[in-house]
Protein backbone atom coordinates (compact mmCIF):
# COMPACT_ATOMS: atom_id res chain seq x y z
CA UNK A 1 0.00 0.00 0.00
CA UNK A 2 1.54 3.51 -1.08
CA UNK A 3 0.40 7.08 -1.50
CA UNK A 4 2.09 8.27 -4.52
CA UNK A 5 1.98 12.66 -4.43
CA UNK A 6 2.95 14.21 -7.64
CA UNK A 7 2.79 18.42 -8.73
CA UNK A 8 3.14 19.15 -11.93
CA UNK A 9 4.01 22.46 -12.79
CA UNK A 10 3.69 24.90 -15.81
CA UNK A 11 6.08 27.58 -16.19
CA UNK A 12 5.55 28.48 -19.61
CA UNK A 13 2.93 29.19 -21.32
CA UNK A 14 4.51 28.38 -24.76
CA UNK A 15 3.58 24.20 -23.87
CA UNK A 16 0.33 24.60 -23.31
CA UNK A 17 0.47 26.62 -27.25
CA UNK A 18 1.89 23.63 -28.66
CA UNK A 19 -0.70 21.55 -27.64
CA UNK A 20 1.99 19.45 -25.29
CA UNK A 21 0.43 20.97 -21.61
CA UNK A 22 -2.47 21.33 -20.16
CA UNK A 23 -3.37 24.81 -19.14
CA UNK A 24 -2.78 25.79 -15.67
CA UNK A 25 -0.09 26.56 -13.75
CA UNK A 26 -0.27 23.83 -11.00
CA UNK A 27 -1.71 20.36 -10.78
CA UNK A 28 -1.19 18.12 -7.66
CA UNK A 29 -2.39 14.05 -7.33
CA UNK A 30 -2.34 12.23 -4.62
CA UNK A 31 -3.84 8.67 -5.34
CA UNK A 32 -3.91 6.31 -3.00
CA UNK A 33 -2.05 2.79 -4.51
CA UNK A 34 -2.79 -1.33 -3.31
CA UNK A 35 -0.42 -3.87 -4.89
CA UNK A 36 -0.82 -8.17 -3.74
CA UNK A 37 1.31 -10.64 -5.62
CA UNK A 38 -0.56 -13.99 -5.66
CA UNK A 39 2.50 -16.07 -6.87
CA UNK A 40 3.46 -15.16 -10.09
CA UNK A 41 0.61 -13.01 -10.49
CA UNK A 42 0.24 -9.27 -10.05
CA UNK A 43 -2.53 -6.98 -9.38
CA UNK A 44 -2.80 -3.55 -8.39
CA UNK A 45 -5.46 -0.83 -7.21
CA UNK A 46 -5.17 3.37 -7.85
CA UNK A 47 -8.04 5.75 -6.71
CA UNK A 48 -7.57 9.44 -5.52
CA UNK A 49 -7.77 13.12 -6.80
CA UNK A 50 -6.32 15.23 -9.28
CA UNK A 51 -6.58 18.88 -8.53
CA UNK A 52 -5.73 21.51 -10.65
CA UNK A 53 -5.76 25.72 -10.95
CA UNK A 54 -7.71 25.29 -13.97
CA UNK A 55 -11.14 23.54 -14.73
CA UNK A 56 -12.84 21.56 -12.59
CA UNK A 57 -10.99 19.04 -9.92
CA UNK A 58 -10.63 15.35 -11.15
CA UNK A 59 -10.10 11.65 -9.98
CA UNK A 60 -8.06 9.17 -11.11
CA UNK A 61 -8.72 5.15 -10.60
CA UNK A 62 -7.07 2.14 -12.20
CA UNK A 63 -6.52 -1.19 -11.94
CA UNK A 64 -3.75 -3.51 -13.18
CA UNK A 65 -3.18 -7.25 -13.53
CA UNK A 66 0.06 -8.92 -14.62
CA UNK A 67 2.25 -11.90 -15.02
CA UNK A 68 5.54 -12.85 -14.01
CA UNK A 69 7.18 -14.13 -16.99
CA UNK A 70 10.63 -15.10 -15.05
CA UNK A 71 12.59 -13.53 -12.38
CA UNK A 72 13.37 -10.16 -14.33
CA UNK A 73 10.17 -10.11 -16.85
CA UNK A 74 6.78 -9.42 -16.21
CA UNK A 75 3.76 -8.39 -18.32
CA UNK A 76 0.92 -6.54 -17.30
CA UNK A 77 -2.39 -4.70 -18.35
CA UNK A 78 -3.99 -1.52 -17.41
CA UNK A 79 -7.44 0.41 -17.39
CA UNK A 80 -6.91 3.07 -16.05
CA UNK A 81 -9.78 6.63 -15.82
CA UNK A 82 -9.43 9.88 -15.16
CA UNK A 83 -12.80 11.87 -14.85
CA UNK A 84 -14.49 14.76 -12.95
CA UNK A 85 -15.10 14.69 -9.46
CA UNK A 86 -19.09 13.72 -10.26
CA UNK A 87 -17.69 10.99 -12.64
CA UNK A 88 -18.69 12.71 -15.76
CA UNK A 89 -16.62 13.32 -18.68
CA UNK A 90 -14.27 10.46 -18.19
CA UNK A 91 -11.58 8.87 -20.57
CA UNK A 92 -10.90 5.31 -19.59
CA UNK A 93 -7.74 4.12 -21.31
CA UNK A 94 -6.09 0.39 -22.24
CA UNK A 95 -2.30 -0.28 -21.77
CA UNK A 96 -0.72 -2.93 -22.06
CA UNK A 97 3.02 -3.07 -20.45
CA UNK A 98 6.44 -4.66 -20.63
CA UNK A 99 8.72 -4.53 -17.24
CA UNK A 100 11.97 -6.02 -17.69
CA UNK A 101 15.13 -5.69 -15.21
CA UNK A 102 18.10 -5.25 -16.51
CA UNK A 103 20.14 -5.27 -13.42
CA UNK A 104 19.26 -4.55 -9.71
CA UNK A 105 20.01 -0.97 -10.30
CA UNK A 106 18.16 -0.41 -13.90
CA UNK A 107 14.73 -0.93 -14.98
CA UNK A 108 13.20 -0.74 -18.93
CA UNK A 109 9.59 -0.10 -18.64
CA UNK A 110 7.74 -0.27 -22.21
CA UNK A 111 4.24 0.29 -22.23
CA UNK A 112 1.70 0.60 -25.93
CA UNK A 113 -2.33 1.54 -25.16
CA UNK A 114 -5.45 3.66 -26.47
CA UNK A 115 -8.24 5.21 -25.22
CA UNK A 116 -11.19 2.99 -24.75
CA UNK A 117 -13.51 6.06 -24.16
CA UNK A 118 -12.74 10.05 -24.23
CA UNK A 119 -14.68 13.16 -23.16
CA UNK A 120 -14.15 14.68 -26.60
CA UNK A 121 -14.45 11.31 -28.59
CA UNK A 122 -11.10 11.71 -30.12
CA UNK A 123 -9.32 8.68 -29.12
CA UNK A 124 -5.35 8.70 -28.85
CA UNK A 125 -2.86 5.88 -28.82
CA UNK A 126 -0.45 6.37 -26.05
CA UNK A 127 3.50 5.08 -25.72
CA UNK A 128 5.98 5.34 -24.09
CA UNK A 129 9.59 3.79 -22.51
CA UNK A 130 11.47 4.85 -19.53
CA UNK A 131 14.08 3.40 -17.51
CA UNK A 132 13.68 3.37 -13.62
CA UNK A 133 16.89 3.80 -12.17
CA UNK A 134 17.23 2.05 -8.45
CA UNK A 135 19.13 3.27 -6.01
Amino acid sequence: MSVFPRVIFNLTQSSVDRGLADDGTLDSQLPLQVAKKFGPWLTDLEFGPLVSTVGRSEWLYGIVGGLELGKATAIMAELHGESRSNFTNDVLTLNFRLRQELSETRILILSAGHELRSADQARALIGYFGLQLVF
